[in-house]
């Protein structure tokens, strides 16, 4: 029916004013195009969306949220931000929300355990070092994840052992271990001089924990 109508106004040229029955008013061909895309714009319907994500403007993850059904098949939908919200999609996305709570909550705690049994432990390093206790080279956090897995017995990655920089000096260091985004427990690091005593001005380095 809009096409039909704007059809007409298309083949007359004209547009009768909604403000007065008598008044006519001209189109100009530049402003027929915006014209119509108002116009359908206007008339596009919305739906309602479960949010996969969090989308800027418009809710986090599990929101239920009107969209204009363009925006939602064109953009959210193919960028697998959000689904359309039927009552068997919203039933589905709980569950799978549930499930995947029960799973991080298993994870945390797992979490948890290994971040004491970490806490407990200190790694030893003996090092080549001058007078002053500075280290010739530098211990990083590939050489402390070697050292978790020699003397610890457990794997981590490197890259989340996050060292603002590499140990260069002997004594007590405490390096942080993220296990998970909530959970990122400390480990001791002792590093003495191959000679054997620590020089007496020593004291435990805390900025080594980011």
């Amino acid at each position: 029916m809009l096409c039909g109508a704007v059809a007409e106004w298309e083949d007359a040229g004209d547009l009768k004013s909604s403000v007065r029955e008598d008044v006519w008013v001209r189109i100009p061909p530049a402003l027929f195009g915006a014209a119509v895309d108002y116009l359908i714009a206007r008339r596009e319907t919305t739906v309602k969306v479960i949010l996969k994500e969090h989308v800027p403007n418009l809710g986090e993850r599990g929101d239920v949220a009107d969209v204009a059904d363009g925006y939602a098949r064109n953009y959210l939908i193919p960028q697998g931000m959000a689904v359309i919200a039927t009552a068997g999609s919203v039933k589905d996305f709980e569950h799978r929300q549930e499930v995947q709570a029960r799973k991080h909550e298993r994870m945390k705690k797992r979490a948890e355990t290994l971040a004491r049994h970490l806490t407990a432990q200190t790694l030893t390093f003996e090092v080549k070092t001058g007078e002053t206790g500075q280290l010739y080279g530098s211990i990083t956090n590939a050489d402390i994840a070697e050292a978790l897995k020699e003397q610890a017995g457990v794997e981590i990655d490197r890259r989340d052992i996050p060292l603002t920089e590499p140990i260069r000096q002997v004594g007590e260091h405490y390096v942080p271990v993220r296990l998970m985004e909530e959970v990122e427990p400390q480990v001791r690091v002792m590093v003495k001089p191959e000679e054997g005593e620590l020089p007496a001005s020593t004291e435990p380095d805390e900025e080594q924990a980011a």
